[in-house]
């Protein structure tokens, strides 16, 4: 996982009780996120609905960000500050969290 979805695994980590719960919960939002972020069907093949829904998403500006460097058109999208803000904003509460437990 890149940018942000490490961090907020580990937010899930710390609100559930169990590890098999987190498990769950964890798979299921991956797989939705995987779904309308370009990963899975193009999002141009989306509604319109669920493409805006993905575009606040972190694994769609991962998907940019990688398809923006590939493609040859480097890193000069917004991209990977929105990723860096994704980390930060799930990161702290996570440390917060582990260091109240």
């Amino acid at each position: 996982m890149g940018g942000g979805q490490a961090q907020i695994g580990l937010l899930l980590a710390t609100v559930t009780r169990t590890s098999r719960s987190a498990q769950g919960i964890g798979l299921m939002l991956f797989f939705a996120l995987w779904l309308i972020s370009g990963t899975g069907p193009p999002r141009a093949v989306l509604p319109a609905g669920l493409r805006d829904v993905g575009g606040v998403l972190p694994l769609t500006h991962l998907v940019t960000a990688v398809q923006n460097s590939w493609f040859g058109f480097g890193w000069a999208s917004t991209d990977p500050a929105v990723l860096a803000a994704y980390a930060v904003a799930a990161g702290v509460p996570a440390l917060w969290l582990f260091r109240r437990a």
